[in-house]
Order: structure tokens, then sequence, then C-alpha cells
């Protein structure tokens, strides 16, 4: 059969036939055509709607900034038509200024030099509402919630300030840009100012205060404009109210474009400030996620007015349509599932009954056979390749079973061999005034080349050695225990290091028939003088360290390495090892250990270890340094580990 005939006859092209085309394209082309739909509308939607918002909000603000003007202007009417007027009657037309107009913090009547009476020169009262428990300006009322006072009296240059001075110079009426108040408590204030005039003569000019911080009272909590998320700019497009209290009078909308790298901001502030009123789709302005922004004038003051939108919540109706929507198609989908169900058993009857043998090759049987009865597509090959899988799987467990066997067999007889050599090395360590002691030794594999002996000959001289055996494994493990039996037997007798090394040499190179050879240092120590009597056949010379740290090289190498010639004679040489020295005698695995980059821990990194626990026992030293190889080398050692520290303690 052809490849064109196979497939048309592939479950995959089935199931593909019957399932994924039709439902990823039907179900791709409504969703997305829904979801399109439903986002224009609602960004068309939103962006009318946002756009009256901020024209409302802007009125919202224009109409009491217009009402504050007028009861400035009304005031400045009624003073241009009076001669003279009390005291008491312009405090109390103050008072009903600020009562009447809860935006209004406060209300005066500045007055020229004499204009108010003769032999007054100075006047100027000032009713403004008293700020204590509440912060909410429209619920004060009561005369006892107001403050009636004279400028002139705590400030006479108030005729210098800018809500006094441009009314004068212009004879008009003027609106100042926001400054702070001390005498507010600090607050940012914007002040409008009408002058009074009496038969064309300049006579003073009222004025009232708005604090900018009440203006959110204005805000309705219910609608998408949040305190948090609008702002009012000046003229100059200098923030007025910002939710940072920071950026107050302190920054302007160009400042922050380039403070922030906003060049778009530019654009926005240039519009605001032509007294425009628009709707843009920013991003990174509240946080990450894209957001609605949308500003329209104040006339009244010149200034604009800003707000936020996050565009979460403009698709929050798009999504519950969707969802509404969605739980319809998931009706369908459920129904049309059924029906896919029964079709697709009939197509997938055959892969069944493969799947009901996979458990039984799970359980270790083999033996399993399927029938060829599916037709000719893929499920024929797949069931031949099935049935030679399981025979295959057959063969090969029985091969692994034998080769397991005799794995374990190996394994525990190499365990025997490791623990009759580690029986070889002694571990009880001589306890004495004079000097304090430790060794170990660590296979790089099951058995080791490298060991170490310890014991007495007499009561005052101990006997100590370590070695290291070429090669690894087996081999070095037999040579290791040849070595270490003729080292016992000829140093517990008491002679000299160098006769010993001089046997054991002898006889190695009478019995080694495989070309091995034994690095070996040997040392008699003389617990009461101190001093050690050697012999080194080729091993890597000990070190001797202070309690300060300083290290030294203890004596020479005396001879070439064990089994390797008999021509030469080994010399014994003796050095003194001072109180509190302690003695370190290592195999070259230390120096030589190797990570997996294959990076060597070298010599002077050792060194460096050892010199670094110059205040700790010898036990705790070996133990150390055992540790820091064993991790430099992820636990996996290169070579054999063995150590042997001596510590002079009197």
């Amino acid at each position: 059969m052809t490849n064109e005939n196979l497939k048309f006859h592939s479950i995959r092209w089935k199931l593909f036939l019957a399932v994924a085309c039709p439902l990823f394209i039907i179900y791709f082309l409504i969703l997305a055509t829904a979801f399109y739909d439903l986002r224009r509308s609602a960004f068309e939607g939103i962006n009318r709607y946002v756009e009256e918002l901020a024209t409302l909000y802007a009125g919202k603000f224009d109409a009491n900034f217009s009402s504050a003007a007028r009861a400035a202007e009304a005031t400045a009417v009624f003073l241009s038509g009076k001669e003279t007027v009390s005291q008491e009657t312009l405090y109390r037309f103050l008072q009903n200024n600020v009562v009447k107009n809860p935006v209004i913090y406060g209300s005066s009547i500045a007055f020229e030099e004499n204009a108010f009476r003769t032999g007054k020169k100075l006047f100027a009262p000032y009713v403004h509402k008293i700020i204590s428990g509440t912060d909410d300006l429209s619920q004060i009322g009561s005369e006892s919630s107001f403050r009636e006072e004279d400028i002139a009296q705590k400030d006479p240059g108030y005729r210098n300030s800018e809500w006094y001075r441009l009314p004068q110079k212009t004879g008009g009426s003027h609106w100042t840009e926001p400054y702070f108040d001390v005498k507010a408590g600090n607050a940012l204030i914007c002040t409008y100012s009408v002058p009074v005039f009496n038969h064309g003569k300049f006579q003073g000019v009222v004025s009232v205060d708005i604090r900018v911080q009440d203006l959110r009272k204005l805000i309705n909590k219910n609608s998408f404009v949040r305190e948090n998320t609008f702002a009012i700019f000046s003229r100059e497009g200098r923030f007025i109210r910002h939710p940072d209290p920071k950026l107050n009078m302190q920054e302007t909308i160009f400042s922050a474009a380039a403070k922030y790298h906003r060049p778009e901001f530019v654009a926005l502030g240039l519009k605001m400030m032509a007294g425009e009123k628009g709707v843009v789709l920013m991003k990174g302005v509240l946080d990450s996620q894209r957001a609605i922004l949308f500003y329209a004038p104040i006339p009244s003051t010149g200034w604009s007015f800003a707000s936020i939108v996050p565009e979460s919540e403009v698709m929050l109706p798009v999504w519950k349509k969707l969802a509404k929507f969605g739980l319809s198609m998931v009706a369908g989908f459920i129904l049309m599932v059924v029906m896919l169900f029964r079709l697709s058993s009939k197509i997938t009857k055959p892969i069944m009954d493969l799947a009901a043998a996979v458990p039984k090759i799970g359980e270790g049987n083999f033996n399993v056979v399927v029938k060829e009865r599916f037709g000719r597509d893929e499920l024929s090959e797949l069931t031949e390749s099935f049935n030679k899988m399981a025979h295959d799987l057959q063969a090969h467990t029985e091969a692994l079973v034998r080769e397991t066997g005799i794995r374990q067999r190996m394994e525990g007889e190499l365990q025997l061999a490791r623990n009759i050599q580690m029986s070889l090395l002694p571990k009880i360590f001589p306890v004495a005034k004079e000097f304090d002691f430790f060794a170990e030794n660590q296979p790089a594999y099951y058995v080791a080349g490298d060991f170490y002996d310890f014991f007495f000959v007499g009561k005052e001289t101990f006997v100590f050695s370590i070695a290291d055996v070429s090669g690894k494994s087996i081999s070095a493990a037999m040579f290791m225990i040849m070595a270490h039996t003729l080292l016992r037997k000829l140093a517990v007798s008491g002679r000299p290091p160098a006769e010993v090394m001089d046997e054991i040499n002898r006889f190695l190179l009478e019995k080694n028939e495989t070309g091995m050879f034994v690095t070996m240092f040997l040392g008699y120590y003389d617990i009461k003088k101190g001093t050690i009597r050697y012999a080194n056949a080729g091993h890597p010379q000990p070190f001797c360290m202070d309690k300060e740290g300083a290290l030294r090289k203890f004596g020479i190498v005396t001879g070439v390495p064990l089994g390797i010639s008999d021509g030469f004679n080994y010399e014994e040489k003796k050095e003194a090892l001072k109180v509190d020295e302690t003695l370190v005698l290592y195999t070259d695995g230390f120096p030589e250990a190797r990570n997996s980059a294959g990076e060597f821990l070298n010599e002077k990194r050792f060194q460096d270890l050892v010199k670094s626990q110059s205040q700790t026992s010898p036990k705790r030293l070996g133990e150390i340094l055992f540790q820091k190889v064993s991790n430099f080398q992820q636990k996996k050692l290169s070579d054999d580990l063995t150590l042997m520290v001596l510590l002079r303690l009197c």
C-alpha cells in the first residue's frame, strides 16, 4: 500500500478530520469575533463616557470656583456703594460668604491705607473655618466653627501679596496660582480677588480662599474617578493636585515627562494648556498595565482636570459578557463531546486492547501476545512491534538476572576483601600525655592500595608508617597486604628504619612480577625526647606545622620507592619535633584530587587547608581535611586517601 493510501487509514488523520479541524476553526472564529466586537464596543462606549465624565467633573469644579467667585464679586458690589460700614457688618458679611459656600475656606476684605476709616490706617478683616477633628468642611456651620481676625495685625505687608497687587494693578478680578499658606496649616491655597472702588477710587480687595485638598470632596465615590487617580494642573502645567503630594507645586507635567522619560506627556500637557479635552490610552501610568487617561479644562481658572481609569475596569463588562457567552458554548461543547466519545470508541478500541496488555508486561509477564486484527494501518505495525518488544524483554530480563547475580557476588567478595583489608589497619589510637595521634584511610574503590600502621616498641618508642602502592583495586590491595605484613614483622622487632626498608625492598623485588612499587615513610618517635628517626622511600614529604599555622617540610626523601631497584641502600635520618608542633603525613591522593572539571587541588591549596586548622586537634584536623577534599571531588574519589597526624604535647 502506498504512503498516500496509508495516510487516509491512519488514526491521526481520522481524529484530525473528526475532531480537531471543526472544533478548532469554529470555536476560534466565534470567540475571536465575539471578543473583538465586544472589546471595540466597550472602548467606543467608554471613550464617550469618560470624555463626558471629564467634562462633568471639570464643570463641577468650575461651578464651585464660579460660586466662590460670585460671592466675592457680590461682596465687592455691596462695598462699592457704601460710604461707611461697621466692623460687625463686615465680619458678618464675610462669615455669610464662608457659610453659604462649603468650598470656601476663608474670605477677607483688605482695605487700602485709611480707606476703611480715617485714623485706622490698615484694616483687613478675615473669617475662615477652623479645621479640627473633621476634614469635611461642608459639615462646619456653627459660629464656633469660624475664626475672625485682622490680617493687618499679623501681616501689615499684605498689600504686597499677589492676591492684592494684581486686582489693584489691573482693576479686574483675578485667580492666583496656588501657594502654601502657613495660616491654613501649610495647606495649598488658591485665592480669587475682586477690587473694590468707591467713586472710581480704589478702596481695597475682596478675596475668597479655597483649599486645594478640599477639591477631592467633589469626587463621586461611585464613579470611575477615585481620589488617588485624578490630578489638577495650573495654567502653566504645574501639578496643583496630584495623588502624590510630593509633586504638588514642585513639578510640572513637562518636568515629569523629562524625569520619567515619557515624551508623550509633553504633547498631552500642551493640549491641556490649550484648553482641549480628550481621551488617551497609555501604559505605565498607574502601574505596568494599560490605562485610559481623560482630561478637560476648568474655564473659570484656566486649569485642567485629568484622571485615569485602568483598562481592566473598562474590560470587566466585556469579560462578564464573554463568560455568559462561553457558558452557552460549553453546553454545546459537552453535547459534542458526548457524540465524539461514542464515535471515538470505535476508533480507539484497538488501542484499548493494546493498553490492556501493557500492565501484564509491567507485572513481568512477557509472554503476552496481541492478535493482529486491526486492519492495514499503523496499529498493525504497532501490534507487531509490541509482540517483538515482549519477546526481547523476556530475553533481556533473563540475561539481566544472570548478570545481576554475578555482579552481586563480585560486590560481596569485594566488600569482604575490603573488610579484611581494613581489619589489618589499627583503629584504636594511643592515649598518652606526651602526644596526640590520628590516622584514617578512605579507598577510591572497594579496596585500597594505601595503608598505615602504628604500634609501640617498648614503652618510649612509637613506630608509625604510611605507604602508597602504585595502581588501584585488587592487585594494589594484594601488594599492599604483602608490604604491610613485611613492615609489621620487621619493625616490631625494633630494627632501624633503614634496615626495615632494605629488607622490604629485597623481598618485593624477588616476588614482584607485576612491576608495582610502594612509597613509604617509616618513623620511630621517642615520646620523651620528641625526636623521630625515619626513612623515606620516595613518599611525599610530611608537613610540620606550629600553632600559628607556619608550615615546613619535615625531613628529606632518603631513598627511591620500594620494589624498583636493588642497587640502592636506604638511609636513616633524625629530626626533632618541637612541643605543640603537628606532623602531617599523607598520600598523593590529597594534592592530586581532581574535580569534575579536571582541576587538581594541588599542594599549595592542600597546605592552605592544613594551615587553616592550626588550632584544632589531630582528629578534628583529619576529619576536616577528608571532608574538604571529598567535597572538592563531589564525593567521587579519584585516588585513595590516607592521612596521619601526630601532635607533640610535651
